[in-house]
């Protein structure tokens, strides 16, 4: 079966003149899908400013300014101007500025250094509760792109855990509650799942590779 991938348009009108005066002089321009067919009219209206642009891409990326949750684009520029909502996505740039500009409301937040620095703590604290926990959950979907068992060497390395692994297509935290028993989760998917449940310890596999 063919599979068509149709890319969904917002609507919302994205205007960023009110904010031209808190934006620096040079910046990285990243949209999401929904917005990459306004992102070149927003380039020329920052640049009409005085503004130096250049247009952050993910590898997984198809076109030059759209960003996707699993990557982590590379860019020179400290500051980062983002089009969309949440903190989802300003929080793959790490610890540079990145001003979004919310669509839907116009309105322009600062995902700044203390914010990434507050995530780095708690992906810490996560690290700590995994290595004093006895039962660990492996979390593994198996969606199309994030399907991966990487997690399950974690056995061999850690032969005193107990590990129950828990696949599933889309994750809902809530269905967590299930398992009482399981202290810590493990992430194999999309690696911005433990930014958005706070709630829950989970750690990305990566970071576990880390140490």
């Amino acid at each position: 079966m063919k599979t068509m991938f149709i890319e969904a348009k917002s609507k919302a009108k994205i205007s960023i003149k009110k904010h031209l005066g808190k934006l620096p002089d040079k910046l990285a321009l990243a949209a999401t899908a929904q917005h990459m067919h306004q992102i070149i009219s927003i380039k020329k209206e920052l640049e009409k400013a005085g503004k130096k642009i250049s247009l952050a891409q993910g590898k997984h990326s198809r076109r030059a300014g759209q960003i996707l949750g699993c990557d982590t684009p590379k860019i020179k520029e400290d500051a980062v101007l983002f089009i969309g909502t949440g903190n989802f996505h300003p929080a793959i740039f790490g610890k540079k500025d990145v001003y979004a500009l919310n669509p839907e409301n116009s309105s322009l937040h600062v995902f700044g250094k203390k914010e990434a620095q507050k995530l780095e703590k708690r992906k810490k604290g996560g690290l700590l509760k995994f290595y004093s926990s006895k039962n660990i959950g492996i979390l593994i979907s198996i969606k199309p792109g994030q399907l991966s068992t990487k997690a399950l060497s974690l056995k061999k390395r850690f032969r005193s855990k107990n590990f129950y692994c828990l696949v599933f297509d889309t994750l809902n935290v809530n269905e967590l509650e299930n398992f009482p028993f399981i202290e810590c989760f493990v992430n194999t998917a999309c690696p911005r799942i433990t930014e958005d449940t706070a709630e829950k310890t989970i750690i990305n596999t990566e970071d576990i590779k880390k140490i």
